[in-house]
């Protein structure tokens, strides 16, 4: 503004000058120049002395303004200390305001920034950056603290959620359980199996109540006490083995009814269920004697010998009678039944001292079979009971965690295959040295036994970590194969594909679904024994996909073709809907107290035995463990050879 006044005074002095003429009037002229020129250097020393005070007016710690000239480092410091000294003095509250002190410190900052102390020489500018850098850590550490101070309110917040959720979908599966009892209770009563289409029953297991027995553990975890004490009066009134003539199976008579009974005993203390337990295991013992290797035939009549003209068995038949009937003679005090039923491992120990993989079909006399080897179908539960036998002996005899280690080795070696287009991890079946790519859903449960042997210790290091991570990805293709079918549900098993198509590298083979549990259980464990939410959310769609495609008017069925978004149904409920899929279900949304895996263990129907006191565990061993314990197993009816 000045600068331009003065131009404008001196363009229209010249203009004068110009138009009078004359050397009078030019001396004239010259003496008001002079005048003129020294107005015009008073007024810009006025002008510039207005300006240094402006930019270099700082507050007086008295109150009154002085003015800073800087030339240094050293008093640019002694100018900072002395202008945040005033403003620490001056500021209402910044004492017991540490959000407000900061403030003011900044706005200092700014203050000296504009008023050129940055262009002094002597790094005055570095130190004002760094001052401002120190500032800006403070405001973002403060912030920081607060962050974590609401995102630890949240966390809270969404964990409750989290367990109101999981309740509810208890819950929900609870009540799925009273549904599936309530047709089952209505219309086939004291049968095995409910038709819910018929509203009728039917008899597959000689009319022993499969599905009672099946469901009694369920009841009682679920705490659906009225319908468990029906139960409990009809096996006391009505219960007999007697009367049974036909040939049953031993396999399934064993897990379902020995194991429901034994189990029943264990949670209730009732020694009604302990009494008929016995009394079936007795007629069932002579099937053991039909064999040098007391090996018993899959088909038997209760109270005689297995025939000999049934040369062979499966390996999951024989191999499943270990868990049931050591804890058996664990409770009543009777070593005949673990000792018969451990010998027929002894014998495939025996012809097998290193090798993990066993023929699926073997001869009863010799042992010896073809070389098929697979974990699911006829063979499954045999590898299943190897680590839970060593479990329910208290980790004793080291024999059985041996086998059952070099069998997932073997596993891992010859069984295991991976697809091109999703990389999806599949255990196949190996027949005379050729893997067959093909996913059974019976082998589904296998994941979750190689994630309790790494929890419980049986293998250690990098073993362990193998084992961990196999089974997580062979549980990732058991979920996919209900995620990619179009109900949700799935098939019985899959042929794997070396195939760039994902579409076309899983194709179900057969398409049908019989409400089984293999995937739930596996995922069940593994998120009791990683604690990754994802498993809960795998076995709830599971569930849901059960209520959707599979819920009738009176219980539940399975469906003949998984790839139809809405398939067909069937009409029957499977005993073991009740016994292992609802219980894996209501366990994997309850909280870990309910059945803590160091203090039960589960046969392969799901039906859990009280495990010895001491069990260690990975948890355990580190002191981190719950339910933390000095070692200390029974084990007293483990038999050697």
């Amino acid at each position: 503004m000045y600068d331009h006044d003065a131009t404008d005074i001196g363009r229209r002095t010249e203009s004068r000058s110009t138009a009078t003429g004359g050397v009078g009037k030019r001396q004239n002229t010259s003496a008001n120049d002079t005048k003129l020129v020294l107005l015009f250097f008073i007024l810009v020393v006025a002008v510039y002395t207005v300006i240094i005070q402006h930019r270099f007016q700082l507050p007086d710690p008295d109150g009154g303004t002085k003015l800073h000239k800087v030339h240094g480092r050293a008093e640019m410091a002694a100018l900072r200390l002395q202008f945040q000294s005033h403003t620490m003095g001056n500021a209402s509250g910044s004492a017991s305001n540490p959000l407000s002190a900061a403030g003011s410190r900044a706005n200092a900052g700014q203050m000296l920034d504009k008023s050129g102390a940055g262009a002094t020489t002597g790094g005055g500018g570095e130190e004002d950056k760094r001052r401002q850098q120190q500032q800006q850590q403070q405001k973002q550490q403060q912030e920081q603290q607060q962050q974590k101070k609401d995102g630890a309110a949240v966390g809270k917040g969404a964990k409750a959620a989290n367990v109101e959720d999981n309740k509810a979908r208890a819950a929900a599966v609870k009540a799925a359980m009273v549904h599936a009892w309530g047709g089952y209770e209505k219309y086939a009563w004291g049968q095995d199996e409910l038709m819910p289409l018929q509203k009728g029953g039917k008899n597959s297991f000689a009319g022993m109540a499969a599905t009672m027995l099946d469901g009694l553990s369920t009841l009682w975890l679920m705490d659906l006490k009225p319908q468990f004490g029906h139960a409990r009066e009809w096996v006391a009134a009505n219960l007999n083995f007697t009367n049974i003539k036909q040939g049953i199976s031993l396999f399934e008579t064993n897990i379902r009814v020995v194991g429901g009974l034994v189990a029943a005993y264990d949670l209730s203390g009732d020694k009604v269920f302990m009494d008929k337990a016995v009394e079936l295991v007795d007629l069932m013992l002579p099937s053991m004697n039909g064999s040098s290797t007391g090996i018993p035939a899959n088909t038997i009549h209760l109270g005689q010998p297995s025939s000999r003209y049934a040369n062979s068995a499966s390996l999951a038949e024989c191999g499943s009678l270990q868990l049931e009937w050591t804890a058996l003679s664990e409770r009543c005090g009777n070593p005949a039944y673990a000792t018969a039923s451990q010998r027929v491992f002894w014998s495939i120990h025996d012809v097998y001292p290193d090798q993990g993989l066993v023929p699926t079909t073997i001869d009863r006399e010799t042992v010896d079979g073809a070389p098929y080897f697979s974990v699911g179908a006829m063979a499954d539960s045999f590898y299943e009971y190897l680590i839970k036998l060593w479990l329910l002996g208290g980790q004793k005899e080291d024999t059985w965690r041996k086998m059952w280690e070099m069998a997932v080795d073997d596993v891992l070696d010859k069984l295991v295959g991976h697809t091109i287009a999703s990389n999806l991890t599949y255990m196949g079946i190996s027949n005379y040295g050729h893997l067959q790519a093909k996913q059974e859903h019976l082998a589904c449960f296998f994941p979750g036994n190689m994630a309790l042997g790494v929890w419980t210790g049986a293998v250690s290091g990098e073993k362990a970590d193998r084992y961990l991570e196999v089974a997580k990805s062979v549980a990732r293709t058991c979920y996919e194969m209900y995620d990619r079918m179009p109900s949700g549900l799935s098939p019985e098993s899959v042929n794997m594909y070396e195939s760039p198509d994902k579409v076309s590298e899983m194709m179900p083979s057969p398409a049908y679904n019989i409400l089984r549990p293999e995937s739930v259980e596996t995922f069940f464990y593994l998120w009791r024994i990683t604690g990754d939410e994802m498993y809960r959310e795998w076995n709830w769609k599971v569930f849901e996909a059960f209520e959707k495609h599979c819920r009738v008017e009176d219980g539940y069925v399975g469906t003949p073709d998984v790839t139809r978004a809405n398939p067909e149904h069937g009409d029957t409920q499977q005993s073991f809907f009740l016994a292992e899929t609802l219980k894996y279900l209501y366990l994997t949304f309850s909280p870990e107290s309910v059945m803590p895996l160091d203090e039960w263990v589960l046969n392969t129907e799901a039906h859990p035995f009280r495990l010895p006191k001491g069990i260690k565990t990975i948890s355990s061993q580190a002191g981190k463990g719950k339910h933390h314990r000095h070692w200390r197993g029974i084990g007293s009816f483990m038999t050697s050879s």
